[in-house]
């Protein structure tokens, strides 16, 4: 088991990251591993579907995690780890008040 208490990442970093989650269809579908900083789920991302795309006012459409429904997803095409540790860290920056 992880221990998520272990800040690994800086928040600034960690807030940066979080922006891959909006308006993010272009790099999933370039990505090829996928995950949710919301349920932690891990995916492939030709598992993304039309069902999970929200379209923005500009047109263009951010990824909803088919697991939970909740628009946290990352691909590896953000340049960061698809991994339970991060996602966890993720999670605890931007849902419980790192």
């Amino acid at each position: 088991m992880s221990n998520i208490n272990a800040k690994k990442w800086h928040q600034d970093e960690l807030e940066r990251v979080s922006k891959f989650s909006f308006k993010n269809e272009s790099s999933i579908r370039a990505s090829n591993l996928c995950g949710c900083f919301y349920c932690l789920a891990i995916f492939n991302a030709d598992v993304i579907t039309d069902d999970e795309l929200l379209r923005e006012t500009d047109g263009l459409r951010t990824v909803w995690c088919p697991k939970c429904g909740i628009d946290s997803v990352l691909g590896d095409q953000c340049g960061y780890p698809i991994t339970a540790d991060f996602l966890a860290e993720m999670n605890l920056y931007r849902f419980k008040g790192y």
